[in-house]
């Protein structure tokens, strides 16, 4: 009977024996998986600050056009024609590329604030923008055109603002097209550009500040907005109140979600 108790604790010794080796290789293995893991985000940490650090550094707005526009009326509509078809190939390149990687059915935002060597604000932003329910690519696309051809009263509702338009030209531009394919779903690409130079509107850097718009809208079905922005809030010539300046830079992107509130009012309505 004693030598039969022995072997018994014996093996249980053994058996216990066991269980902290695995144990303790479990929490070894756990251990270098987390260190892993660390790395892999510190990795990603510091690909974004390159990221980052070379938007900074551009020189050129990644989604713009250098427009030009004369006094004439008939020079002004040709030269925006001339542009049309590829301003739209280029912001439908930009924005697939930008979310290529991405779940087109999950929303998503990034963006980015920063001030570039010249002393300019600026603001990226992407955006992945389902519209769960809605299947009419047509009804999105009709709505955001609508939006942006209202935009100074929805700019004065939503932000307080008074615009007063005193012609029907602007010193912005959009182009939109809707793609219907007879094998495949349809898309639609909008762009809105800032003009850099307007021969008959001329900007005036002692008495204005300037705000340059660049972007680009994909949509697609089951219906999902694309939408990348750039925005730059040019440094006057003249002096701003540290609380002014703040307030732009606070309010650079309230355009924008105006413009995506208005458009989902449309859309649900």
């Amino acid at each position: 009977m004693s030598v039969n108790l022995h072997q018994q604790l014996a093996h249980l010794q053994t058996k216990n024996d066991d269980g902290d080796t695995q144990r303790d290789a479990a929490l070894g293995l756990n251990s270098v998986l987390k260190g892993v893991v660390e790395q892999q985000q510190l990795g990603v940490a510091s690909a974004q600050s390159l990221v980052s650090q070379w938007l900074q550094n551009q020189e050129r707005n990644p989604m713009g056009f250098s427009i030009h526009l004369g006094r004439e009326w008939a020079q002004r509509r040709e030269v925006l024609l001339s542009m049309k078809d590829e301003r739209i190939a280029r912001g439908l390149r930009y924005v697939t590329a930008h979310c290529q990687h991405l779940d087109a059915l999950r929303p998503h935002f990034s963006e980015e604030r920063f001030e570039d060597a010249s002393g300019d604000f600026c603001c990226v932003r992407n955006e992945v923008i389902p519209f769960p329910g809605v299947q009419s690519m047509r009804k999105v696309f009709d709505a955001v055109k609508f939006t942006l051809d209202t935009l100074e009263i929805n700019i004065s509702e939503q932000l307080g603002h008074i615009t007063v338009r005193d012609d029907y030209d602007a010193n912005g531009v959009a182009f939109g097209h809707y793609f219907e394919r007879s094998s495949e779903d349809p898309y639609a690409v909008l762009t809105i550009d800032s003009v850099d130079q307007d021969d008959l509107h001329p900007y005036h850097p002692h008495e204005h500040v300037r705000k340059k718009v660049t972007g680009d809208n994909n949509s697609d079905v089951t219906v999902v907005m694309l939408r990348s922005f750039f925005v730059k809030t040019c440094r006057p010539d003249f002096e701003v109140s540290e609380q002014a300046t703040q307030e732009l830079q606070d309010t650079v992107t309230g355009w924008g979600d105006d413009v995506f509130r208005a458009v989902r009012k449309i859309v649900y309505a």
